[in-house]
């Protein structure tokens, strides 16, 4: 029996009560609620339902990005390793429901690089290069349980799986396709890639420009073949999300125009990593710049605004929607503008009233056509 089963063994089993309020607090991310019930009940640690998918508070504090919770969780000794029925880690939650903040977290246990390194040597090949990939493969996320998180169903053991599948350098059959549509698979050294995504996560413009002018091939590589792979951001994702606005205005004149779209293994594109995190400069960039889709869904079924907004960033959750109308109407002749959408970018840029004032049609044109021209030349 190992150490942490054999302790949890020993201590009382907590009444069904405080089991369901354990989950639900780390469900919500109550640090204080977690405190007070783990101060009463200590068996609560590690605790684990009897049924369904058996989600630990780790595992639901990492799913839903709380990242005190997860802290406190591992700090008062929770078990960082524990895994579900379908063997999914807390990591696994973290990086499925695309939680970056949860996943850096947790690689700072020694625990869990322990159990990734031993995931990675179990089924790493003697050579250590692998082809370069230009996407991650979609997954389907099926529930049983409307009760339970996306981020920790059936897809978390999918993401499982899609590793162990890149670390031994087979690339699924999307990027295979891809790879074939591009003239064959570049092959990337792993110490490479992962230099290169450590430049794009720190926004070391200088190294990022001395790595790709050695190797364009690196633009569209996600971390195959290393833990990078467990999130599968392309070097656009990660200057997204840490808002490394400069580096992300190189990569799109460098090329990454043309993966802008690439998803991740959490099958979100960088305008939703930028939405989540709050990043409006470089979530404008993208919308503005590279015409990326605010309304593409990711494998959570959600938009780049509705990802904002459920980071509580409603802000700039409205303003995704104005730069998207904006870049719309910019493109296309003043004449042709639809009166609804004149009036639809005048609300949003909260001039309501400038267009309620307007009486004849070119006095709309006008106040719109303002609004346009001031979204598209203006930083957030």
């Amino acid at each position: 029996m190992e150490p942490a089963a054999e302790s949890a063994a020993l201590l009382p089993q907590p009444p069904k009560e405080a089991c369901m309020a354990w989950i639900e607090a780390a469900k919500e991310g109550d640090v204080r609620e977690l405190h007070l019930l783990l101060q009463q009940f200590r068996g609560l640690l590690n605790y684990q339902p009897p049924s369904g998918l058996r989600c630990s508070a780790l595992h639901w504090a990492a799913a839903r990005g709380h990242t005190d919770a997860l802290q406190g969780l591992l700090l008062w000794g929770a078990d960082p390793c524990v895994l579900t029925c379908t063997s999914s880690s807390p990591l696994h939650s973290a990086a499925a429901s695309n939680r970056l903040d949860c996943v850096e977290l947790l690689l700072l246990v020694p625990a869990v690089l322990q159990q990734l390194d031993w995931a990675l040597s179990s089924s790493e090949e003697e050579d250590d290069h692998i082809p370069g990939s230009s996407s991650s493969s979609p997954r389907s996320r099926e529930s049983e349980d409307a009760a339970l998180p996306t981020a920790v169903e059936d897809s978390s053991s999918l993401l499982g799986d899609q590793l162990a599948a890149a670390e031994t350098g087979q690339a699924s059959q999307q990027q295979q396709q891809q790879q074939q549509q591009q003239g064959g698979a570049a092959v990337i050294d792993r110490q490479l890639g992962r230099s290169w995504l450590d430049a794009a996560r720190a926004g070391d413009l200088r190294l990022l420009q001395a790595l790709v002018a050695a190797h364009p091939q690196l633009l569209p590589y996600c971390g195959l073949g290393t833990s990078y792979a467990l999130i599968g951001n392309s070097a656009l994702h990660w200057c997204a999300a840490k808002g490394h606005v400069q580096c992300m205005e190189w990569l799109l004149q460098t090329g990454a125009l043309q993966v802008s779209s690439l998803l991740n293994q959490a099958d979100a594109t960088a305008l939703h990593t930028a939405a989540e995190h709050g990043q409006a400069v470089a979530a404008q960039l993208l919308v503005v710049r590279a015409a990326a889709d605010v309304q593409q869904l990711d494998g959570l079924g959600q938009s780049a605004v509705q990802a904002a907004a459920g980071a509580g960033h409603q802000a700039l959750a409205q303003q995704l929607l104005l730069w998207e109308l904006a870049a719309q109407m910019a493109g296309t002749d003043r004449s042709s503008w639809p009166v609804s959408s004149m009036q639809k970018v005048l609300r949003l840029a909260g001039r309501a009233s400038d267009a309620a004032a307007c009486v004849e049609r070119h006095e709309l044109v006008a106040a719109a056509a303002d609004v346009v021209h001031k979204t598209m030349q203006s930083r957030a």
